[in-house]
C-alpha cells in the first residue's frame, strides 16, 4: 500500500511539472502564433481556452491553479501581442477581453447555480474549441493555402 501510494504521489508530480512546462510553452509560444496573423491568433485564443476549460475538471489545487495560471497568462501574452503587433486590431482585443471579463464575473456571481446546467454549457464549449482548433491549426500554418495553390485555384 504504501508503494502505490508512492507511486500515485510520483505520478501527481509528474502531471504537475509536464501541465507547468506545457503552460510555459503555451505562454512562450503565443506571440509567434499571433505573428502569423488572424488565423495564429485564433490559434493561441483557443488553445488558451482549452486550457482554462480544462482546469475546471481538475479537482486538485495545484493542478486547476497551472491550469487558471497558465490559461490566464496565454491570454495575456496572446492579447498584448496582438496588439503590439498588429495595432489596427487594438478594438477587437478590447472587446475580446471585455468579453471574457463579462463572463467570468457572471460565472463568479454569488447565489444558487444550476451546477448540471452550467457544466454541460462548459463541456460542449470545451468540445466546441477543442473541434476549431484543428481548423485553426490547419488554416494558420499555411497548409490550406498550399493545398489550394496545388489545386490549382
Amino acid at each position: 500500500l504504501a508503494r502505490v501510494s508512492a507511486d500515485v504521489r510520483l505520478a501527481h508530480q509528474v502531471e504537475v511539472g509536464t501541465s507547468l512546462s506545457l503552460g510555459a510553452l503555451l505562454v512562450l509560444v503565443a506571440p509567434a502564433a499571433v505573428s502569423l496573423g488572424v488565423a495564429g491568433a485564433v490559434v493561441a485564443c483557443l488553445a488558451c481556452l482549452a486550457v482554462l476549460l480544462r482546469a475546471r475538471r481538475l479537482r486538485s489545487g495545484p493542478d486547476a491553479l497551472v491550469g487558471l495560471v497558465a490559461g490566464v497568462l496565454g491570454l495575456a501574452s496572446t492579447a498584448v501581442s496582438a496588439v503590439w503587433l498588429h495595432p489596427g486590431c487594438r478594438t477587437a482585443v478590447c472587446l475580446v477581453l471585455v468579453a471574457a471579463g463579462g463572463l467570468t464575473l457572471t460565472k463568479a456571481q454569488p447565489g444558487p447555480v444550476p451546477w448540471l446546467w452550467w457544466a454541460r454549457v462548459t463541456d460542449a464549449a470545451e468540445s466546441l474549441v477543442l473541434v476549431c482548433l484543428l481548423p485553426a491549426l490547419v488554416v494558420a500554418s499555411g497548409l490550406f493555402a498550399t493545398v489550394e495553390s496545388w489545386a490549382g485555384r
